[in-house]
């Protein structure tokens, strides 16, 4: 945004020095391709609407997702700043915990500049994918109705597999009145709260890792029978997997069991993976058309100017032959019958 108002204010300053001169080939073409170039990049990011001023300068908005326009460059003042735009993150850091802000700087009439900053959203483009992908936890929905699930979202479902797994690990072996909370073979890494159970932080816990005898209470008790209940209980198809955003709302329940979980996740990633694909795949295809479609248009064409360079040669020789008529008239006139009145 900042080189397009450069090329704004540069473009404006040739103008103002040819000012005399109406003519086309006058006008700084190289400076507006350039420009336009900028211009493509931009909309591969938001969609944008540009509208030309006089002067041959531009403004540029942004189109959010309501579809409405704030201008981020002011082709009609090339002195004023450009809008800006800002990552903020919020909550405690992680993945998908941020916003985009665009602060834009209007100057007033009296010559002070007026800062003003709103959350940015966008109706498309490059930008509007890179923040699904970074925010999406499964509970928003596109225009289409289909769940953004980014990063996130799958790493809430892994969340879900490793607190499922500690839980059915950690409940395999009965309490007893010698223990009765029973024994703790997964934790946090930090202790034994099941809850703060995450993929990141999953470990077998401390005491096992001391006294690995700790699988049983004594050595009277059946280790054999418990690492059986527990292999069972992990291949029941009656487990139940409750997914939730991060913030209490549930965005997915499947039951079966933990390598029936694992097939379905991989399955949604894969979908998801195929889907934007084919997405990109298509909307690529569109955007070659439009783009040949211009090209044809405004690009440089070789068999038409090769057209044109023959008819500018013909017409050149066509001149230089009426030049050459025109001499020869001349002279006539001149040498010979001026000779011939004077005699």
């Amino acid at each position: 945004m900042k080189q397009i108002q450069h090329y704004n204010e540069t473009i404006a300053a040739e103008k103002n020095a040819v000012s005399q001169i109406s003519s086309e080939f006058f006008s700084p073409n190289e400076l507006m391709d350039k420009r336009n170039l900028l211009l493509d990049e931009l909309s591969q990011y938001a969609s944008i609407n540009v509208s030309k001023n006089g002067d041959d300068t531009v403004n540029v908005s942004f189109i959010d997702a309501a579809g409405n326009e704030t201008q981020v460059v002011n082709g009609n003042d090339v002195t004023e700043t450009p809008a800006t735009l800002e990552r903020v993150q919020t909550g405690t850091g992680k993945i998908g915990e941020f916003n985009l802000q665009l602060t834009t700087h209007t100057k007033q009439a009296d010559g002070t500049i007026k800062d003003e900053t709103n959350p940015a959203t966008f109706k498309n483009g490059s930008m509007k994918a890179s923040v699904e992908v970074l925010t999406g936890d499964g509970t928003t929905l596109t225009a289409d109705g289909n769940r953004v699930q980014g990063i996130p979202y799958y790493m809430n479902k892994l969340d879900t597999f490793a607190k499922k797994l500690a839980e059915v690990v950690n409940s395999a072996i009965p309490k007893s009145a010698t223990d009765p909370t029973g024994r703790v073979l997964l934790s946090n890494g930090n202790g034994n709260d099941t809850d703060d159970i995450k993929a990141s932080n999953i470990s077998i816990s401390e005491d096992w890792a001391k006294d690995p005898s700790r699988f049983i209470f004594s050595k009277d008790e059946n280790a054999g029978k418990y690492a059986q209940l527990l292999s069972e209980t992990i291949g029941s198809k009656t487990n139940v997997f409750k997914t939730d955003s991060g913030a209490g709302t549930n965005i997915d329940t499947f039951t079966g069991s933990f390598s029936e979980y694992i097939t379905d996740t991989a399955g949604k990633a894969s979908t998801d993976v195929s889907f934007n694909n084919s997405r990109y795949s298509a909307t690529k295809a569109v955007a070659n058309d439009f783009l040949t479609t211009r090209d044809g248009i405004s690009g440089v064409q070789r068999d038409e100017e090769t057209s044109n360079m023959l008819e500018f040669q013909k017409a050149y020789q066509a001149s230089a032959r009426m030049m050459t008529v025109m001499d020869n008239i001349l002279d006539v006139l001149i040498n010979q019958i001026g000779a011939k009145i004077a005699q």
